[in-house]
């Protein structure tokens, strides 16, 4: 999660004064936010820390929801093994 999704946003962050009108920038990701629609409460409460520290004090704090950052230790324990 600190690597994948916090570290990506804080390098579009600090990109972004840079980035001439018209600009954009992209990312590519893998197939491990799939299944977000059935966590998006939990999600949004992770999108909404404002920097790379608080975000990573957030997983930090949500070792019951974050493991290894692809899939919610829920629903691992429900299914077995993604």
């Amino acid at each position: 999660m600190k690597v994948n999704f916090s570290g990506m946003r804080h390098w579009t962050e600090q990109w972004l004064p840079r980035v001439r009108k018209g600009g954009a920038i992209a990312s590519i990701s893998s197939t491990a936010g799939f299944g977000y629609l059935q966590r998006m409460p939990t999600v949004l409460e992770f999108l909404a820390t404002p920097d790379f520290d608080a975000a990573s004090t957030w997983v930090e704090t949500h070792a019951d929801v974050v493991t290894e950052g692809y899939t919610s230790r829920r629903r691992r324990s429900a299914s077995g093994p993604c």
